[in-house]
Formats: C-alpha cells, structure tokens, sequence
C-alpha cells in the first residue's frame, strides 16, 4: 500500500496546511504448488497428503477451493465441482497444511486437481492440474483357469473343471494349473495386474507369477496326496486389489456303470450301458487301446465263482447303433456267448468290470457291477452258446437227376397243335412233368437257365413258358441253333446251412442269424457233372439275403459252384442242378461245404464245434434212365453165391448211395464150417 499527499491552497478560515492521502492495495492472492503428480494407484483414501500452499500478503483469505476433472486442463468431466479446502472467511494471510480430495467422490482411474484462492478484497487467483490421484478400487478379473495334465493317472471333468486323480501311480505326476486374468475397466486408465499367488497345495508352494495376464503353477501328485485339495489363485494389482478363484482336486478315481438293458435269452448274449467318469455326468467312450479293453470283462455264475474262461467277448463297442434288439446309440455294446451249452441251473450270471482306464489321460479302476440278487439292471443275465458249427444238407431225397436235351423242335404255327411262342419242343407229352429248370446254350454268349413266366403264354428273349395242355416247352430263342436241356420235374434238389449253437439250436435270434455264409462245391467230387448252384431261395423260404458271390447276385449263368450271402433266420437255402453224370467211376456225389463269416468284421471264423459237427452236404446226380439211374432195393440181394468148395475172389467195385454214403457189401457164410465166406 502507498500512500499520496498533496498541499491545499489555504483559506481564511484555516490556520494550517492540510494533507489528503490516496491508498493502493499491491499484493494479491498467490498459489505455491509443491506438489508433484501422485502415481501410486490408491485404492482407500490417501488423507491429508497433498502439499499446495496458498497465500494472500495484504486482504485476508476467504475461501481456498478444489475442483477434479477427469481430464487434464480442466476437460473430461467434472468429477468434483468446487469443493472448500478453507473458509469461508478463513480470516488468514496463509493456508500451508497438507490437506487431501474428497477420494470417495472421486471416479476410478486419475483424477485432475485445480484449485482456487480468493481474499476478502475481491481478489482470486487459480491454478490448474496441480495434481492428479490415482484411484483404483476394483479388483481385477480372473478370466480363465483350468488343470491340464498329461498323467494317466489324472483327468479334468470338462463338465465342472475340477481335476480327479488316484492314488497308483509310482512317481509324482506333474499337473499345471494355469489361467488369464486382467484389471477390470470400462474404459478408464487402471493400476494394473501385479503378481498371481498360488496355495499350499500336495505338498507344494508355487513362487508368485509375476507375469499373471497369463498365470500359471506347478503342482506334483503322489501317491502319498490323498484327500484331495483346493488351491486359491489371488491375483493382485498395483494398488492392491485381489480377485481369488478355487481350483478343486478330487481323490476319487472310481468309475461307474450304468446298464441299460441286457439279453436274458438270446444270441448273442448282449449288454447296454453307459460308463461314466468320477464327475457322475461325463461318459468314457475310448475303447482299447485309451480306453476299456475286452479283457476287463469278469462274468461270475450264481455261486459268485469267476467263470469268465466260460464265454467269449464278440463285440464291445461304443455307439454301435442297434444292439441286437436294443438300441445301442452313444453306450456302449456288449455281445458275449457261453463257450458251450450250459445248464440251466447256472443261470443268471452276473458281468462286472475292472482294469485300467486310460481314456483321455487317466487310468482308473472301473467301478464293479456286480449283482448279488439277481436284478437284471445291476447286470444279470442268461447266457446263450454262440455259433458252434454249421450243417449244410439236401433237403429232399438227396437226389439231384441230370438235365435232359431236347433234340426236337417246331416253329410256332407249324406246330402241331400250334405253339404259343416262336418254338416249341416237338414232343407232346412226351416230358412226362413240368421241368423244374430249362437251360439255353449257343456255344457263344447264351449260356444260361431261363426266366420262366407264366404256363402257356408267349416268352420272350431268355424266357420259358409251360404249355401245360401238351405237356411242352415253349421258347423265344431259336432252339435250333443251341443245346436246349432241362431239369426233370422235382429233379432239383434243395440244399440248405443251418448254424447252430453248442446247444445244437439254430440261431435264428440276434447279432449272428444274419451273419454270412459261402457254399462252394468241391471241383473233386462229380467232374465234368456241370453242378450248378442254379436258383436261390426266396426270403420266405430262408434263401440268402444281400448275395456278394456272385458279384451280381445273378444265378442263371451255367456252373455256379460258389454263392456267398447272408443267412437268413439263421438258415439259407438253394436249388442244385446238374448238367449231366459225373464222369468219374464210380460217379462221385457232389459235396457242399460252408464257410463262416464274422458279422462284426466280416473275418472267415474257424468254429469250435462243442456240440454237434460239421458236416458237408453229399448229393447224388441220378440219371432218369439207363444204367445211371437211381434203382431201389427193398431186400437184400443175393449178387454172387459160389459153390461151397470153390476158392472164389470177387473184386466189386464201390458204389454211393442216395445220402451220399457208400453203400455197404455184406458178405454171409452160409455154414461156418465149410469154409465158404
């Protein structure tokens, strides 16, 4: 303040000079700023720690004041509006305490400071950013975690993440627990994901991850670590915020059963279940070599005897659709048969499971199912003997009668009576019967059995019909420039297989009833005969179903002596017919042999045959007439009787049977004594 004076001009009344002063106020309010920015993230208040002084040398001061923006030079938002530090009228030329922001008020992230002091003269003065406060009170976020293992003696549930383990192992099994985390924000600045911590757990302390947006720790198992474990993972940020997260490790290795329905009488044998994982809700379905193998399989009889040498496993498989007569979608399939026929008595039988899983990385003890009563879903059943052998045999008098050539033939009208077609074999009635069979052969690319069609209609290309009023064949293709034969009536001969269990039961049920088959003659037997495996049967009468030999299940070309397909009801059955006698001396029968196939792998299975026997089908090929020709004998027959005294050698020649059998000589002496045998 100064101070002015100035001398008046002075007047008759006044005496003495008089002095008049003008005062200027100098000295205006003043902000001292001391305070460097705060970069420690704060997550509670800081209090009183803010060091900006504030000044006024001539008025007194009135209000000191603050107000915090979220940005720098006063921009962003106003997160605080203008807040009193001092006063009021705080009556004083200074204000030099520390003093602090209202941090509760204040938004996460920084916060930008700008005071303001103003004195009673009307003056104030401002600065702006003095500091800024760091705030920070939300804990970070632990993204992910998860066990992984590579222990086949650990295992994480993808249904709840927990980690299971047993006890067998003969080292410690690592097993890392790792995850991601980061420092929560929606969009402002944070302090920051600091270090990761882990808990006491097997026996182990991990050290701090100090690297935590991808933390990670180090345990090891041993056999000794049961009881299981939680482990606490505590990710800190620099203002000291922790989020935590419980990892859990279950000592439980035990696997579970559940059966869905299993076979009391049938073939094969069968079972449906499911088999799940220690967590209750997720399903093994690795089958050896990661998985279950068919060796763990344990069958006991109703004493509780192990009598698993007594069956054979043919199929377990995971989601193998039907299961014989149940359905077998996403469980698992199990055929087994008795290894031979069982009694009765030692039904039910009981299945369990044991062994080592190592499906997906863990081994485990299955969880035995073991009935003890009988219920059927704890895994009783009755067991059925699989296939044990097959029987291949005619099914009529064994008799196959060779083909008979037409030499005779007219053309349509000129047919007397008048053909039907455009030929007709020129010998009324002389074919006493309708022929089962009429085959066509031109030396060239015809050289097959005909379609026949309907009697006494016109055929066409490769067909045949009966004219049944004249007892005659009729043709379309010109017999004249072919060898035209047929089949005599009933001179076919049906030959069938049968499988059969150990029990001698055919199998007409289940897995293998549909399994198949290949007959084939043998080339040995009755050469030259033209054997012909020559028509199959139709379904209803248990022919072969899905024919794979010949390739196009096609039977007329001449000399099939092969035909591969499925049975059907555990049976299939063909007509045989032959061109001619065999050429051999004497003439050998034809012999029919099967062989078995697999259904689950389509593999040629040689049978254990414990009950009945394989036996092939022998079926003679007769001639109608002459000296091949099929004669009865209904007594004995005396064929040479020598005189009593006579030293005789008869040489006679073998001969076959109706069955295929050779037939027997019996030589009689008619007087002991004599010496004549």
């Amino acid at each position: 303040m100064s101070r002015l004076a100035d001398a008046a001009t002075p007047s008759a009344n006044i005496s003495a000079t008089a002095t008049l002063f003008t005062y200027h106020f100098l000295g205006a309010p003043s902000i001292a700023d001391y305070q460097a920015g705060d970069d420690t993230w704060h997550n509670a208040d800081p209090g009183a720690a803010y060091n900006v002084d504030f000044f006024s040398p001539c008025f007194l001061i009135d209000t000191i004041q603050y107000t915090v923006y979220s940005g720098p030079n006063n921009t962003g938002t106003q997160v605080i509006g203008w807040t009193n530090i001092a006063g009021p009228a705080y009556n004083m030329n200074s204000y030099t305490a520390n003093w602090g922001i209202d941090f509760g008020a204040a938004t996460e992230g920084v916060n930008y400071v700008t005071v303001r002091v103003t004195d009673f003269g009307g003056a104030a003065v401002s600065a702006t950013d003095v500091f800024y406060v760091k705030k920070d009170t939300i804990a970070p976020t632990i993204l992910t975690g998860a066990w992984s293992e590579s222990s086949d003696y650990l295992w994480q549930s993808p249904a709840n993440g927990q980690l299971y383990y047993g006890t067998g192992m003969a080292a410690a099994e690592s097993v890392t627990l790792s995850g991601t985390a980061t420092d929560t924000s929606s969009g402002w600045d944070v302090s920051g994901i600091a270090t990761a911590s882990f808990s006491l757990a097997f026996d182990d302390s991990p050290a701090d991850d100090t690297t935590p947006a991808a933390w990670s720790a180090l345990y090891d198992i041993e056999a000794s670590n049961t009881g299981g474990a939680t482990v606490t993972v505590s990710v800190y940020d620099f203002a000291g915020n922790v989020a935590t997260a419980q990892y859990y490790a279950i000592n439980n290795n035990a696997l579970s059963i559940q059966y869905a329905t299993i076979s009391k009488d049938h073939w094969p044998s069968y079972s449906v279940f499911k088999i799940y994982y220690p967590d209750g809700v997720t399903e093994l379905t690795a089958s050896a070599p990661t998985g279950i193998l068919e060796s763990w399989l344990t069958v006991y009889n109703n004493s509780n005897m192990n009598v698993s040498a007594d069956f054979t496993i043919d199929r377990l498989e995971y989601n193998a659709g039907p299961c014989q007569e149940a359905d077998g979608t996403n469980a698992w399939c199990l055929d087994f048969y008795a290894n031979f026929c069982t009694s009765q008595s030692d039904d039910p039988h009981y299945i369990s499971f044991a062994g080592n899983a190592s499906a997906d990385g863990f081994r485990t003890v299955l969880a035995e199912e073991r009935s003890i009563d009988g219920d059927l879903a704890s895994g009783s059943f009755t067991a059925t003997p699989g296939p044990d052998y097959v029987v291949v045999k005619p099914e009529g008098d064994g008799i196959i009668y060779a083909d008979i050539t037409v030499v005779q033939w007219c053309a349509g009208g000129a047919c007397s009576p008048a053909c039907a077609g455009a030929y007709c074999s020129d010998t009324p009635n002389a074919i006493p019967g309708k022929p089962d069979y009429v085959k066509y052969n031109n030396g060239g690319a015809i050289d097959r059995t005909l379609v026949e069609i309907a009697d006494n209609t016109a055929p066409g290309a490769l067909e045949w019909s009966w004219d049944s009023v004249n007892s005659r064949i009729i043709l379309s293709n010109n017999p004249l420039v072919a060898t035209v034969s047929y089949t005599p009536a009933s001179g076919s001969e049906k030959v069938c297989v049968y499988l059969k269990d150990a029990c001698d039961i055919t199998i007409t049920t289940g897995n293998w009833q549909s399994a198949a088959v290949l007959l084939e003659t043998d080339p040995a037997m009755a050469p030259d005969s033209g054997k012909d495996f020559t028509e199959n049967m139709p379904a209803a009468a248990n022919g072969f179903t899905t024919i794979t030999l010949p390739a196009t299940a096609d039977l007329t070309p001449s000399n099939q002596t092969q035909i591969k397909g499925n049975l059907f009801k555990g049976a299939a059955c063909v007509n045989m017919t032959a061109e001619s006698l065999p050429s051999d001396t004497p003439n050998t029968p034809i012999r029919v042999d099967a062989t078995y196939y697999n259904p689950v792998d389509g593999a040629t299975v040689p049978l254990s045959r414990t009950g009945g026997h394989y036996s092939p089908a022998l079926i003679t090929i007769s001639g109608t007439t002459g000296a091949g020709a099929q004669v009865a004998i209904a007594s004995e027959t005396v064929i040479f009787a020598p005189a009593w005294a006579s030293d005789v050698t008869y040489v006679m020649n073998p001969v076959w049977g109706f069955g295929g059998g050779r037939v027997a000589f019996v030589s009689r002496q008619t007087n002991p004594c004599d010496g004549a045998a």
